[in-house]
């Protein structure tokens, strides 16, 4: 049974900060790039700095992916640059750290 608002992370977000740095084994959706570029993140650099930021205390929920059944995306709530926003991240079935988007607050 697929739980919604779950209270821990389904992704551990160290291993993902590991995944996202490295660019074979990362991923950022297209809206992702778009949602992040929008609020001010010049580069796909920015965006993975914003999440080596992200503290474990920043979680706020998880939930299943509409898109990529069998997946779910943690969501953070952090400030960064003066900026609060929403950081939503997975993990690929092929292991890879995926960016799935940013979004003001």
């Amino acid at each position: 049974m697929i739980q919604i608002g779950r209270i821990k992370p389904s992704y551990d977000l160290k291993e993902l900060k590991t995944l996202l740095s490295k660019q074979e084994t990362r991923h950022i959706t297209h809206s992702g790039f778009q949602t992040a570029v929008a609020i001010g993140f010049a580069s796909a650099q920015d965006m993975v700095d914003a999440v080596i930021q992200l503290d474990p205390s920043d979680f706020h929920k998880t939930m299943p992916s509409e898109k990529v059944k069998g997946t779910f995306q943690d969501v953070y709530k952090r400030n960064i640059n003066g900026i609060d926003i929403y950081i939503k991240l997975s993990k690929s079935p092929q292991g890879n750290g995926v960016i799935v988007s940013f979004k003001r607050k």
